[in-house]
């Protein structure tokens, strides 16, 4: 919730179609939450029904959860951003945070 949150404010702030980075978001967070128990209540569900010890688990579930990462990064997220919307970007953080946080 916090990330889409984050990327609507973001998004706003640069005119741009929030859309693909939502659908991004949540399907990065998709993938983070196969890798342990403690990620999400259907693994923990799993996890403890079948009583397979924490490690087993997670050697089980990392090269699945790596692999989807890696899909996503390949197939998934929004179009090449071009320098223009970066230094927008920077423009819109510098303004809104305190100028001694900003590098």
């Amino acid at each position: 919730m916090i990330m889409v949150s984050l990327v609507l404010v973001i998004t706003h702030a640069l005119n741009d179609d929030p859309r693909p980075y939502i659908v991004g978001v949540a399907m990065g967070a998709n993938s983070g939450a196969l890798m342990t128990f403690a990620s999400g209540i259907p693994t923990l569900m799993v996890g403890t029904v079948a009583r397979i010890p924490y490690w087993q688990f997670l050697v089980v579930s990392s090269p699945l959860a790596l692999l989807s990462r890696d899909c996503l990064m390949v197939i998934g997220g929004p179009k090449q951003r071009t320098s223009t919307s970066y230094q927008r970007l920077q423009t819109l953080v510098r303004e809104s945070c305190n100028p001694v946080l900003v590098v």
